[in-house]
This record gives C-alpha cells, structure tokens and sequence, in this order.
C-alpha cells in the first residue's frame, strides 16, 4: 500500500545567501500562520513556463518510446576518481525482455564518449571498484544465475568469483581489496534449516507435492514466498575462496521489509562488518530494525549497537579513522514513513547523537567526505532531490548541488568529485559529474540523444494552490505538446502511492505522464497532504485520514487547474495505484460526478477485508489505529466498498495476482461490484505481475490500455 531538466533552485530554494547560524536552508518567503513547522514551498507557478509548440520534424512522446529510453543508473566512481562506471539497461519487446550492462566513461572526458565495457545477452549491473586494483566487481547472470564477476581494465576477460547456490545480490569490496560481501538467499540457517517445517513437507509430499504449510509471519512478500528461506550476508575472497556466512541465524540481513545499498558496510581496516536485522519475534507487526557490528572471522558474537531504538534504524557507515559510525534513524515504532535523520554513534563508548536534529526533511542516500569532517548526503526537498554538505562540529547544513534528481550519488574516495545519475519528468537519466568545493555540474553521457532528438516532451509546470485549511499544496502540470492556450483539454488527474510518497522530478518508467501528454491530455500530478518531501508534519498529516484533507486537497486542486481555463471540466478522469488506487477508488462513490473516468490500480477496495491480506501488518495497524477487531470504525470511516452505491462512471480495475501488499482480492471484488451494479467496466488481469507492472510486454499493455480507456470516454 505504499511505496533535469535543471530548474531554479539554487536562487529560490535555497539561496546562495545562507544563514550563517542555521542549520537548514532558510524559508524564501515567511510561511503562512500556522504553518512555520513545515519547509516553505517556493512561489515558483510556471517557473517553466507554458509548453512550447512542437518542433518542425518532431511527434509527440508514444508508449513505445518509454521501451526505446536506455535507463541509466549506478554511478560509480572509480578509487583515484577517474572514471565513473554504471549500468544501463535496455528493453527488447520482441523478447519480452531486459538486459543490463556495465558502462565506464571518464571524468575529464565531454559527454558522448563513454563506452561499454560488458557485453552479452544476461544482465550485468552493480559495478563496485575494488579499492586497491583496476577492476571492478559486478553482479551477472552469464553463467545461469546471478553471480559476483570481476573484470580489469588494464585487459582480458571477466573472471567469475561466486558460484553460490542460489542467485547473490550486492558486491561490497572490504577496504583492503581482499574480500568480498553478498548476500544471498538460504535454506540453512546454522546448522540446521531455517524452516524445519518446510523439510517436513518435501517428506510428507515429496518433489510432487506444490502445497505450502505456514505456522508464522512474515511467509510471503511483496511477490514471492518467504517460508523457510532466509536472507543472509556472505564474505568470499576475491579469488572466489573461503565463502562464509556471517550472519547465521533464522531471520533476514537485511530485513526484506527494507533495503538500501549500504546495509552491510566493511569497517577501514576490513576487520568488522556492520549490517542490519529485525530481531523482534515477529517481523509482520514490526519496524524495527537495528545495527549490528561483528567481527568478519565470526570470532565473536554480533553486537546490537542500536537496540534502545525500537523504530527502524539503517544504512550505517564507518567513519574514514574507524571511531564513529554514522546511520539512518527514526524514531516511532510501526510507522515506515517517519523522519529519517542522521545519527552519530562513538565506537568507544556507544555514545550517539542525532547530528541533524532541525532537518525536516528526509535524508537519503549519503557518504562520509574523506576529511572525517563533513558527510555529503540527498535529501527529498520539495520534489526534487538536492545534495547537501553537513558539517558535524557545528550542524551547519548547506547546499552542494541543488538543481535536478541527485538520489543516485557517488563521491570518490578523496572526496574530490560527486557523479550522479540525474534526470527529470521531461529527460531521462544520464551521467553528470561537478567538483565537490567548486560546483560545476556536467554531463558526460548523452545515451538518450537518439530518442530525445525524435519526440516531443512536455516540460512540467511547477503549480501551487490553497487545499484543506488552507494549507499550500505543491504539484506538477504536464500539458500536451504544442499547448494551445485557447482551446480545452482533457485532464487526468493522477494520485501517488504511499500514501506517504511523492510526485518526484523524475523520470519514472512505470508512472511516466510522458505518453499522457503526448496523447492529448492535461496531467495534474498533486502533491497531497501525507506527501513527502515537504515536511513530517505534512506527510503525517495522512494517517487515520486518508480520505479526510487529502481529499479536499485533491479536488481544490482540481478547481485550480480548470479555473485557469485550459481544461474542460467535463472531461476529468482520475487515475492512481496503491493509495492512489484507493483514492481513485473513493472519489468513484464520494464524487462520482466529477469524474468522466477512471482508471484504479492496485487498490485497497475493502479497508477492513485487506488487513488479513497484506503481509506487512505494521502498515494498517498504524494508519488505521489498530487492527480491525480493536478499531473498527478506523477502517470503515473511508473503506471505498461501503460508498458503492454511489458508483456510476465507466472504471478501469487493474490488478496483479502476484500482488501480496495490496491482494488482488480488491481488484476482483471491485470489478465484480461494477459489473454487478450495470457499470461499464473492464478487469486489466496481470497472473504473473505483482503490486507493479514490470515485463516489458506487460507494461506496454498497460500503458496503451490505459490510454485508450481514456480516450474513449474523454476523447482528446
């Protein structure tokens, strides 16, 4: 149920001018009375300005073209802060499939002269630098699974380093280059099976025998079953010997709940790992996370450093001496969506700090500066992903980069160079670089030059509004190509999931508005109360209330947009999957005349119903105050199926059976109402998807089928 083009921010969010005392960027403007707890929303209506006319020679954006757009991600830098290595995937329709290689370019270089370094039709990504050589450690699946392989770049061919059991995810180099760490899924945790019962059932029914027998929680997640498997972390040399468990036991490292690239981390002198567990007996109704630090020989027990926090505490990171370990913290058990603050810890003494305490926005991805002084880290801002520099000793936090999607960061080992995967709704990802005293961003691959060169895309329009109580709500406007102030468009309305997310400046490949536009309509993106990036206050504001001020919030912002005379009030349609599928799915029985379509996917149809669904149980009982037999008005007082007698107008229903965050009981039930009730509706049914729609093939169905719904009863 959850989850560059460059603007202006470097002179209206965060000005150059900084507070010299102030730890976080100052508001641009006094915020209204009543709101000085959240972060100010800049007055930047149109900053963009409207959608020019259409190139001589150019189309609008397609569906198709979404499969033509190579992604880009994983910048990495290599030690001396050279090159910078990443991957980029492709999509062939015809074989219905994806494949992945690993790509260097040099830093110095001009954009456009990058270059491929693996070939082959598997999937190469995850290139880590070892720390010591010329080479670089990535994970491919050449051999018939997905397995650690390093290549040099002074010559020869690429070398296999695992051949574990089963399929093994994230390189990371200890710091002297002597090994690696993984992790991997396992049926064997110790000397014994993590399951017991599972063996029992291959006994009972041998190899024939398809049944599942279940006496705990968590046994499934997200889309696959988790009964008697466990993830773990592993260490190997870099010569492929000496494989070892290192953190045997019946959970998982990382928890599955959770995830980030750094959640296992060797310490500088390659002695001690710290990676991250859940170690409450039942992770279902759990968010607790803690930080463990173990010797990498197994010597000695693993050492709980976190264990006063029981909310979730993760991505934990080796000062550059050794002495302090910088993590990722919140504070509120059983909410996933609370404030994600730094926190420093003393190795020494166990003494531990939050060193971002007046920071409200939440911190991503971040990196120790070399001089042991400064972190570099990304921060949700607004909508859009800037970099910032914290100084430890006085808390001053300032900005680095602030123009464009920095969430993909790199910095290189002395601290010199950032790269970044950067892109926006209006232009797909490609590799920038900047000098890290001296900010001076540029671009060094141009990968998506041939598609860009082809097509139209609509550049979005900043918008700011007034929703519930008044509070200001920030959003994105997409227009058709070749916007024509005169005539009236259709508009979609699009809501996000989370529902503690958000409308990011970003290019999306499953949410992308691109081929919206390109058809003909208006796409209003809200950022609603219970969005991220513009406050806890803002993004708490959802919880117990899904269909109170988000609401108002949505359907201001609705008036808003057709106030300013461009769109046809007559021909609304609303759209959204997860939360937005709920949404959507609320807006049929609450405001059904408002609406000409609409379009759920994913949605939670029967609040109360879906509780026993879902497998991570911590979300509802924290949105809905406690779990259905305790509060049951907190799951009736907006559940969509109790206002489906006021459901009226042509709805698309879309749902995968591999869906187990939002089962697809909801869609079926929905779509069986609808058809029940004489209302023109149709089931977009997915047997091999999950809560989202990935193969290639799959999405392009969705994308056209989508579309043409719209099409059809909003005619642009």
């Amino acid at each position: 149920m959850r989850r560059i083009a460059f603007l202006f921010l470097a002179s209206i969010l965060i000005p150059a001018a900084l507070a010299a005392q102030s730890p976080i960027p100052p508001s641009p403007r006094r915020p209204p009375k009543g709101q000085e707890g959240r972060p100010p929303i800049p007055e930047v209506k149109g900053e963009r300005g409207p959608a020019p006319s259409a190139p001589s020679g150019r189309r609008n954006f397609e569906v198709m073209d979404l499969f033509r757009v190579r992604r880009v991600s994983d910048p990495r830098l290599s030690a001396d802060g050279s090159v910078v290595a990443f991957t980029v995937t492709d999509t062939d329709l015809e074989k219905n499939k994806r494949t992945s290689h690993i790509w260097i370019s040099p830093v110095e270089q001009r954009k456009g002269e990058s270059r491929q370094l693996t070939f082959g039709e598997g999937k190469d990504s995850q290139p880590r630098w070892n720390p010591k050589k010329n080479e670089l450690a990535f994970v491919s699946t050449r051999s018939g699974s997905a397995q650690i392989w390093k290549i040099s770049l002074e010559g020869g061919e690429a070398s296999q380093v695992t051949k574990h059991s089963t399929d093994v995810d994230g390189p990371v180099w200890s710091p002297d280059g002597s090994l690696l760490a993984f992790t991997a899924d396992t049926e064997t945790c110790g000397e014994a099976p993590c399951d017991p019962l599972k063996k029992w059932v291959k006994d009972m029914g041998g190899d024939k025998s398809s049944a599942h027998y279940v006496d705990h929680l968590l046994y499934r997640h997200w889309d696959s079953w988790r009964d008697g498997i466990r993830t773990h972390v592993f260490t190997v040399g870099a010569d492929g010997t000496g494989e070892r468990d290192v953190t045997p036991g019946n959970y998982d490292s990382p928890p599955g709940q959770v995830g980030d690239e750094n959640d296992y981390v060797f310490s500088p002198d390659s002695k001690w790992i710290l990676y991250h567990r859940n170690p409450d007996p039942v992770e279902a109704t759990s968010t607790n996370v803690d930080i463990y630090l173990v010797p990498v020989d197994g010597k000695e027990v693993a050492k709980n450093i976190t264990s006063l926090n029981k909310a979730r505490d993760l991505t934990a990171r080796f000062s550059p001496d050794g002495k302090k370990i910088l993590y990722r913290a919140m504070s509120k058990p059983g909410f996933e969506a609370d404030r994600m603050s730094l926190w420093l810890y003393d190795v020494a003494d166990g003494g531990r700090r939050e060193v971002t305490p007046r920071l409200d926005y939440p911190v991503g991805r971040f990196e120790w500066h070399p001089d042991g002084r400064r972190i570099v880290f990304a921060a949700g801002t607004l909508g859009r992903t800037p970099l910032y520099v914290l100084d430890l000793e006085s808390g001053k936090i300032e900005p680095l980069l602030v123009e464009g999607d920095h969430a993909q960061f790199d910095l290189s080992a002395d601290g010199k160079t950032v790269a970044w995967a950067g892109s926006a709704m209006d232009s797909p990802a490609e590799i920038f670089v900047s000098p890290v005293d001296v900010p001076l961003e540029r671009r060094l691959t141009a990968l998506n030059t041939p598609v860009l060169k082809d097509v139209n895309l609509s550049k979005p329009e900043v918008v700011e509004y007034k929703g519930a109580g008044g509070e200001m709500i920030h959003g994105w406007i997409l227009k058709p190509p070749g916007f024509n102030i005169k005539k009236r468009y259709p508009m979609l309305l699009w809501v996000h999931g989370g529902p503690q997310g958000a409308w990011m400046d970003t290019f999306h490949y499953r949410w992308n508005p691109q081929p919206f536009a390109g058809a003909g309509f208006v796409v209003f993106m809200p950022n609603i109360r219970g969005s991220e990036t513009y406050g806890q206050k803002f993004t708490d504001e959802i919880s117990g209330d899904w269909g109170g001020k988000a609401y108002e919030d949505l359907m201001r912002g609705v008036d808003f947009v057709v106030s300013r005379g461009f769109v046809d009030e007559h021909r609304i349609g609303a759209m959204g999957g997860s939360y937005g599928g709920f949404m959507v799915e609320y807006l049929m029985g609450k405001s059904p005349d408002r609406f000409a379509a609409f379009l759920a996917h994913a949605g939670t149809y029967n609040l109360p119903a879906s509780y026993g669904m879902t497998e991570e149980l911590w979300f509802p009982e924290w949105e809905f105050g406690g779990t259905p037999w305790e509060n049951p008005a907190g799951y009736d007082k907006y559940s969509p199926h109790l206002l489906a007698k006021n459901f009226k107008k042509p709805t698309l229903v879309v749902h995968g059976e591999l869906d187990y965050r939002v089962a697809v009981g909801n869609g079926i039930e929905l779509f069986s109402v609808l058809q029940r009730r004489g209302i023109e509706s149709r089931l977009l049914y997915f047997p091999d998807e999950g809560h989202w729609v990935l193969k290639p093939q799959n999405s392009k169905l969705w994308f056209e089928t989508a579309i043409d719904w719209f099409k059809k009863y909003m005619k642009p």
